[in-house]
């Protein structure tokens, strides 16, 4: 079984800066050129993002304000009206949690998204959490962690979502974190983009460690996430985990990626195979040793 892929070559993207390794051509396959690694400051490249449209997206709660979101494309068309973008998100409105609920919306030209036909945002509430938690398979509290999330449920807190991922396998697999005082993701899954199955716990661990994942379907199953557990949004470190799996529920333990990325520490990352490449390619929010999560960049990378 091959090892995690190393995450080595970042451009910053939002300030349109990067490097260049003489000699050394990006598309060519990992193996066939010795690695480097790029720091964000080192040069100035040009990246054709001079017409950045925003999308408008109709959330659930009418504040039209999002967060991490995912896409797939389907260029055969999917669902009800065949619509070839499929949009995995959550609203945030100023911030508040409460309202960060998966939501899936679909389009044909990935401006207007709006949910597919006969679909209801959001797909699940922490309301929904107790019988979701209840009947996963094996229980999720056997020990202490349990007993503190009953307890905090109690005195009115019943946790919330976040993180959304959206995957295509012969139908679509969207993967969501929910966190109390530990981490729980879940994944539901559709084939027609508007009846969804009933919630798969997938993963658990300590709050912080399952930030953000990241599916790839590639002959078997693979996921990145961040684990974050020391210090949360404001952690002076992370690591990037990756994980295998034959089936998408069943995963294996975490092995730590190389990600070099210097001076900056990981928050969320995404991670697609491209196979005409042969490569992978991330997209990375990190913020500066020092900072905190509300101050991120992004970055592009690829392996």
């Amino acid at each position: 079984m091959r090892g995690a892929p190393l995450l080595h070559r970042f451009l910053l993207v939002v300030a349109l800066v990067g490097c260049t390794d003489a000699g050394t051509d990006p598309g060519t396959p990992p193996g066939t050129s010795p690695p480097y690694k790029c720091d964000p400051w080192c040069s100035t490249v040009s990246l054709p993002f001079d017409a950045l449209r925003l999308a408008d997206i109709p959330t659930y709660d009418g504040s039209g304000q999002t967060v991490h979101p995912d896409v797939v494309y389907l260029p055969d068309g999917f669902g009800p009206d065949g619509q070839t973008h499929w949009l995995g998100i959550t609203p945030y409105p100023g911030g508040d949690a409460h309202f960060e609920n998966p939501s899936v919306y679909a389009s044909m030209n990935a401006l207007y998204m709006d949910a597919p036909r006969g679909l209801e945002n959001p797909l699940v509430i922490p309301d929904t959490m107790e019988e979701d938690l209840k009947s996963a398979s094996p229980p999720p509290f056997p020990d202490e962690a349990g007993q503190r999330l009953a307890q905090t449920d109690r005195s009115g807190y019943v946790g919330h979502f976040s993180d959304p991922d959206i995957v295509w396998n012969d139908g679509l697999y969207l993967y969501y974190r929910y966190s109390t005082d530990s981490d729980f993701l879940f994944r539901i899954s559709s084939r027609d983009g508007v009846e969804w199955s009933q919630a798969e716990l997938v993963l658990r661990g300590p709050y912080a460690s399952l930030l953000s994942p990241a599916v790839v379907v590639e002959n078997d199953w693979q996921m990145w996430s961040v684990d974050a557990r020391d210090g949360g949004c404001r952690a002076t470190m992370t690591t990037v985990s990756h994980r295998r799996s034959q089936d998408g529920v069943r995963w294996s333990d975490a092995t730590s990626v190389e990600l070099s990325l210097p001076g900056h520490v990981v928050w969320h990352l995404d991670v697609q195979w491209m196979a005409l490449r042969r490569e992978y390619w991330t997209l990375v929010a990190a913020w500066e040793e020092g900072a905190s999560c509300g101050a991120t960049d992004v970055f592009f990378g690829w392996s």
